[in-house]
């Protein structure tokens, strides 16, 4: 009788290239996690893109809630510290350098004090009102704006928009602070909302 022909490792279910389960007392195959699930999704060391919380204020209407936010607040505010300019000019049509000085707390205490008063009140500037957004604590953003908080992202917004902006070369930090919320996640926050701890939500959705 002539013998079976040898078995190929290729053929033979036995030789399977796919990993075994360990015998008792060995450890897995290298590499290899017994019982584990198959892995989908990212690849190796690539982690998971975080997923964008529903109900966040969308881009271009927080923009020209903005828009509508700074054509007020600044107009309001410039037309205050010319008319302190002008009444306090004399003759020669000089102006003392108190009166500059005081002419430059007037604008940017009006800028932050319209933003302030609204947020600390009611959670939402003018803009915002117009826009349907409001503004809620990161904490928790159904929760209302606490006044604090309020009080904080309006002095956040002066300081990297109006005083970081205006010095040469550093106006970059007050373009980022703008777009920030383009490419933020999850949360979209502009850079004065991760200094207060705020969001940006759509009231429609959020009330």
């Amino acid at each position: 009788m002539s013998e079976p022909p040898p078995r190929s490792p290729w053929s033979d279910p036995a030789y399977s290239p796919s990993p075994q389960p360990p015998q008792p007392g060995q450890p897995p195959a290298y590499g290899v996690r017994y019982g584990a699930p198959p892995q989908h999704g990212a690849p190796y060391g690539v982690p998971p893109a975080k997923p964008e919380i529903p109900g966040l204020g969308f881009p271009s209407r927080r923009l020209v809630a903005r828009l509508i936010d700074i054509s007020i607040s600044v107009t309001a505010a410039v037309a205050a510290g010319v008319t302190l300019a002008a009444a306090t000019a004399n003759a020669d049509n000089e102006i003392p350098p108190p009166a500059i000085a005081g002419m430059f707390v007037i604008i940017l205490g009006g800028i932050w004090g319209y933003e302030a008063v609204q947020l600390a009140v009611w959670g939402r500037t003018l803009g915002k009102r117009v826009m349907k957004l409001r503004v809620a604590p990161k904490s928790d953003i159904d929760a209302p704006l606490p006044a604090g908080r309020g009080l904080g992202r309006a002095a956040a917004y002066p300081l990297l928009f109006t005083i970081i902006g205006a010095l040469p070369l550093i106006g970059l930090v007050s373009t980022l602070n703008v777009l920030w919320h383009l490419w933020d996640r999850p949360l979209r926050q502009c850079l004065h909302d991760k200094v207060a701890g705020t969001v940006v939500v759509d009231a429609r959705v959020r009330p």
